[in-house]
């Protein structure tokens, strides 16, 4: 596998993943944040082993409303569902967000939070990981990989040894079956 430089998290972490936007003007501002091993584990997300992925964040502010592009960009080290063996997930995606700064809410959005008047900053750390664990496939293994690895070649033998065969001959005749449409 090769080799990728997984940083540690920094320390300030818990509010590392907040924007405080109250006093800034209307335009636009770039935000990065690097996402490594310790956020997931906040999370108690098991899925992902270790991290290096970097997100930036483009925050078109308005008087009312703030509209984020986040694109995240790196790699998950997670376990590949058939040998078991780490592999590096690519991570490429971007999404959309707006905030709406309002006392009143109005309705269910998944692009949409609202954000009382008085508040000042907001936290995208849960954002983040939901956005994540979304790009994190169900079935993980290594042809989604990002070094071209491929699954652990005595694993997939011994496991093909001993997978059973199937010789029961009931199936066979449930299989004669025929059901109109």
């Amino acid at each position: 596998m090769q080799a990728v430089n997984f940083e540690p998290d920094s320390v300030t972490e818990k509010k590392e993943y907040t924007i405080q936007y109250s006093g800034l003007a209307e335009k636009s501002y770039n935000y990065s944040f690097v996402i490594g091993k310790v956020f997931f584990e906040d999370f108690n997300y098991t899925d992902v082993s270790d991290a290096n992925i970097v997100i930036t964040v483009h925050l078109e502010k308005h008087e009312r409303m703030m509209v984020f592009l986040i694109v995240a960009e790196g790699v998950a080290e997670v376990l590949c569902d058939r040998c078991n063996e780490p592999f590096l997930l690519p991570i490429h995606q971007e999404f959309r967000l707006i905030a709406k700064i309002s006392d009143e809410y109005d309705g269910e959005d998944d692009e949409i939070v609202f954000l009382a008047s008085n508040a000042y900053e907001i936290d995208l750390k849960q954002h983040f990981f939901d956005f994540l664990a979304l790009q994190i496939p169900i079935r993980k293994t290594h042809n989604d990989s990002a070094d071209g690895s491929k699954c652990n070649v005595e694993t997939i033998s011994i496991l093909n040894r001993l997978t059973p065969e199937n010789n029961d001959n009931r199936w066979n005749e449930l299989k004669k079956i025929k059901f109109d449409n």
